[in-house]
């Protein structure tokens, strides 16, 4: 059995949500802007472009559930990406792991609610599955041990996948004054403990495997550590853990244990 694990922005897809900034005007007052997460990522001059009231959170407030019509605001983002094929460099593999019935798990840094991420994911998987969905269908109904429809099959498989937005309200309750990298390594090492705990059984797989994906460098270096003191455990000597990070160049493939 194969797990994947995905982070969403220029990973799975390339949205359009912006990062809400200010900038200085020619009489010194600071006025709001609307400025793309790829020109966000490359800002080297902070003097005369800010975070909203010097403040990062209040930037980032398109990437988290602040307001009831948000949460529609993000299934529109992704519906959109999806849409223009604005897709990034794992979506592939996403489209496989769902297509096989595949474990999956959704880590991304942005603070929407856990239920905001299930429903939109919801939306994209019964999309990505709409015409080919035979093997899906298959590995459910055999998983489950009983003959189910497909709307059934995929409401079993949306509940089965775990979605952890590590910069909402409850990952920052728990982890206060954390990194982003690090609040992620915390939601992995719960998801591996679902993975095999419960998706081993339910699956029957005596071979398991867990993949991250993810474009961030500190996300990546944290997460490679992570997983080799994971390896040295005992409940998890037998667990192939691969990471994934994907650069504009390509996707590099890091195994932290060799496949069993």
């Amino acid at each position: 059995m194969r797990a994947y694990v995905f982070d969403i922005d220029k990973n799975l897809w390339h949205t359009n949500t912006p990062v809400m900034m200010e900038e200085k005007q020619s009489d010194w007052s600071w006025q709001e802007i609307a400025m793309s997460q790829e020109d966000y990522l490359s800002l080297k001059d902070f003097r005369s472009i800010r975070h909203i009231e010097n403040n990062i959170e209040k930037s980032m407030i398109n990437f988290k559930d602040n307001w009831p019509f948000w949460t529609e605001k993000f299934a529109n983002d992704i519906y959109e990406a999806v849409s223009n094929q604005s897709n990034g460099p794992s979506f592939e593999k996403f489209v496989e792991a769902v297509r096989h019935g595949n474990p999956i798990a959704i880590i991304t840094a942005r603070g929407h609610q856990e239920e905001t991420l299930r429903n939109a994911f919801a939306s994209v998987i019964a999309e990505v599955l709409e015409c080919n969905n035979t093997k899906f269908h298959e590995q459910m109904a055999q998983i489950l041990g009983k003959d189910i429809s497909f709307q059934t099959a995929l409401a079993q498989y949306i509940d089965l996948s775990r979605f952890y937005a590590i910069s909402n309200n409850h990952f920052m309750a728990q982890y206060p004054d954390s990194s982003s990298s690090f609040r992620k390594t915390q939601a992995m090492e719960e998801y591996l403990h679902y993975v095999l705990d419960e998706l081993k059984f339910l699956y029957q797989a005596d071979k398991i495997s867990v993949w991250f994906s993810d474009d961030d460098e500190k996300n990546i270096t944290r997460m490679i550590s992570f997983f080799e003191e994971k390896a040295q455990e005992e409940k998890f000597k037998n667990t192939h853990l691969v990471v994934y990070h994907t650069l504009p160049e390509g996707i590099k493939k890091i195994k932290i244990t060799e496949k069993i």
